[in-house]
């Protein structure tokens, strides 16, 4: 099932991530990769606005996250909720973000719709579990795009 999320609107209901810090975008991308990693899917992250300078400076795949930014005129819920109308199965999705319209959007939609709060207590628990002795916390591959993408220039 993939996962739409709202990027600023968790940024902005995550213990530790500020929409005033830089690095906030960078630092959730990470975790969502972590999080996916061990729990599977297909996530894509939707921020408001233009890319700033850094690693995130502009629409990302990670193998099964993928950044997107909305640019100037048009928000990430309207790119969230572009994606759903286009979609052949809107029920496939859900879509995570605190937005009360959004979540009315959803739920006219088809779509399933998971609150921040939700989704970060999934996040903790799943951080807080030990990794199993087949899990690897990152693989060699996702340690050369890292440092590929994050190195600066």
């Amino acid at each position: 099932m993939p996962y739409l999320i709202d990027g600023n609107n968790l940024i902005g209901l995550t213990a530790g991530l500020s929409l005033k810090d830089a690095r906030s975008r960078q630092l959730l991308v990470r975790r969502i990769c972590a999080y996916q990693r061990r729990k599977g899917g297909k996530y894509t992250v939707y921020f408001d606005g233009e890319p700033e300078t850094g690693p995130l400076r502009h629409d990302l795949d990670l193998r099964n996250v993928a950044v997107r930014f909305s640019g100037r005129g048009v928000t990430a819920d309207d790119m969230i909720q572009r994606v759903l109308r286009r979609a052949a199965h809107p029920r496939e999705y859900t879509v995570v973000s605190s937005d009360r319209e959004l979540a009315r959007a959803c739920k006219e939609l088809g779509a399933r719709q998971m609150s921040c709060a939700d989704f970060n207590a999934q996040m903790r628990k799943l951080e807080a579990k030990p990794l199993e002795k087949w899990e690897s916390p990152v693989t060699a591959a996702e340690v050369e795009e890292w440092l590929r993408l994050f190195r600066e220039k």
